[in-house]
Parts: structure tokens; C-alpha cells; sequence
């Protein structure tokens, strides 16, 4: 049986018909590159994505393996010398302005690890950071540090000195004892089936 529509040949009906049950959120993401990054174990890339549901997002891969992605801007901080370490921070939060947390991506092995570390209810501002060949120390602002050694980033100690250093926000940010936590956690994506 020919399909046809007022003289329409069929093949442009059933193209009429996909375009009309096309849901523009089921669409893909948009994306451009819009970062590349030479690393020692492949090339590190920042893609921006949109689509007709979400905001921008970024999306940060290493050889086309998704390491990380969250809302639009995901920036890089720094990175060691030989390449394998980067730290990236995360967009700001609408409640306090500040940046959430920062990301720290290990690129030493065949399967990248990322951890997001940070004090929740303060600013997480990225200050410094030193590479060691066996430890590496990261400050957001304020010189609070949180140490990577031995693949295990460790957050600074829950205690009075954390709560002088802290810088907090006045837009939403606490200065409660009990709510001002130092995280660090590992949140490596699955590895991809092979």
C-alpha cells in the first residue's frame, strides 16, 4: 500500500510522521569541544553541552570516556607537572555564590580515578596547590588542605582551626560547627564494558 498525503510521495509521509512524534527532549545533547588537553595517558577534553531539557552542562572525558560532568562551568584549576593530576572546580552555587566543591582527576593509571572534595557550607574556592612525587596537597582558600597520597585524598580535620580558616559566604552559607564538613569521595565512573 503507497502512503501519500495530497500528492505527497510516501517516503516524505513517513518522514512527516517521525518529525511529528519527535519529542525534543529525547533529543540529544548539543555538544562542542571547547577544551583538549594533551595527558600521559591520552587526550583530556572539555566538551559544552546543551539540549532542549537541561542547561549547559560540561562534560570533561579523557579519550571519549566520560570522567565527570555537572552544570556549566566545570573549570581547570591546575596540574602537575607530568600531567596526570588536574584539579577542576565546579560551578558556583546559586545559594552561596561560592564554588560547591572541586574535582581532583587522577589520570596515573589505565582507569582514571575522580574524587569532588570541599567543605559543605562554605566557600570551596581553589587556592593552591603543591605536587610531591609521594603526596600532594590541596588548598581551597584560606589554607585549608586536603592531601593525596597513595591514590586516597584525605579532607583536614573536623575541628576549631577548620572554622577559623573558613571563608563563609553571606548569601546562604553556615557557620554552624556541626554543618561545616570537610568530604573527600572517590567518584570514578564505572569503566566501560570492552
Amino acid at each position: 500500500m503507497k502512503a501519500s498525503i495530497r500528492g505527497l510521495p510516501g517516503a516524505w509521509v513517513l518522514l512527516l510522521a517521525a518529525l511529528a512524534a519527535h519529542d525534543p527532549a529525547q533529543a540529544a545533547p548539543v555538544c562542542r569541544q571547547d577544551d583538549a588537553l594533551p595527558t600521559a595517558n591520552g587526550v583530556l577534553r572539555r566538551l559544552r553541552c546543551t539540549d532542549a531539557e537541561f542547561p549547559t552542562i560540561d562534560r570533561w572525558e579523557l579519550d571519549g570516556q566520560l570522567l565527570l560532568q555537572g552544570p556549566y562551568p566545570i573549570g581547570r584549576e591546575t596540574r602537575d607537572d607530568s600531567k596526570r593530576l588536574y584539579v577542576l572546580s565546579s560551578a558556583s552555587s546559586p545559594r552561596t555564590h561560592c564554588t560547591e566543591n572541586l574535582f581532583l582527576l587522577d589520570l596515573s593509571t589505565t582507569q582514571p580515578r575522580v574524587f569532588r572534595f570541599g567543605v559543605r557550607h562554605a566557600c570551596n574556592d581553589y587556592h593552591w596547590a603543591s605536587w610531591g612525587k609521594q603526596r600532594s596537597v590541596i588548598a581551597i582558600k584560606n589554607n585549608v588542605r586536603f592531601v593525596y597520597a597513595n591514590g586516597r585524598l584525605t579532607p583536614p580535620r573536623h575541628d576549631v582551626a577548620l572554622m577559623e580558616k573558613l571563608q563563609f559566604s553571606a548569601y546562604g552559607g553556615s557557620n554552624v560547627f556541626e554543618e561545616i564538613v570537610p568530604f573527600a569521595e572517590e567518584i570514578t565512573p564505572a569503566a566501560p564494558d570492552k
